[in-house]
């Protein structure tokens, strides 16, 4: 697969986030959450969590998540 189209996402200190291509023109993207407090993710349609997100959407401590992003 061709990653020269990947893209770090500075989504703070606690969170190692990617994007690249997807789908539709759209952009896949993974957000890691390592700190304590939830974070808030994009608009785009979740693919698949390694866990719960929070009741209001976001990512909680030591979850990850794919997106297509919007």
């Amino acid at each position: 697969a061709d990653t020269s189209d990947c893209a770090a996402i500075d989504a703070g200190h606690d969170v190692i986030a990617y994007s690249r291509p997807g789908t539709d023109g759209r952009r896949f993207a993974s957000y890691t959450n390592f700190g304590v407090a939830a974070v808030t993710l994009p608009a785009g349609e979740v693919v698949l969590a390694s866990g719960d997100l929070t009741a209001d959407g976001a990512l909680p401590q030591d979850t990850t998540v794919w997106i297509l992003l919007d």
